[in-house]
């Protein structure tokens, strides 16, 4: 099972469930410190604006276009939003115990 590390008490306790949460403005607590953690907010922030984009010019070529293709298109480019929000947004504190 991949763990991420707490940036608080620098462990591999985060599961990979809790970090994909995060991606979208969640926060979790520790399970070794019970501190309050969360993604990097200005990189997420970047990264949902990303999702909206990704949301709402696909829609609209498929509106415009009259083809369903386009919906594919926005599929893999949401699962790669999704692989570089996991992989490289890091951890923040918010609280520590």
């Amino acid at each position: 099972m991949v763990n991420f590390t707490c940036p608080a008490c620098n462990k591999d306790c985060i599961p990979l469930k809790d970090k994909y949460a995060m991606g979208y403005w969640m926060t979790r607590r520790c399970a070794g410190c019970n501190s309050l953690i969360a993604n990097h907010a200005i990189l997420l922030g970047v990264l949902t604006f990303a999702y909206l984009w990704n949301l709402l010019f696909f829609i609209g070529l498929a509106q415009f276009n009259q083809s369903w293709h386009y919906f594919g298109y926005m599929l893999v480019i949401w699962f790669v939003l999704d692989l570089i929000n996991i992989k490289y947004v890091p951890l923040m504190i918010i609280h520590r115990q």
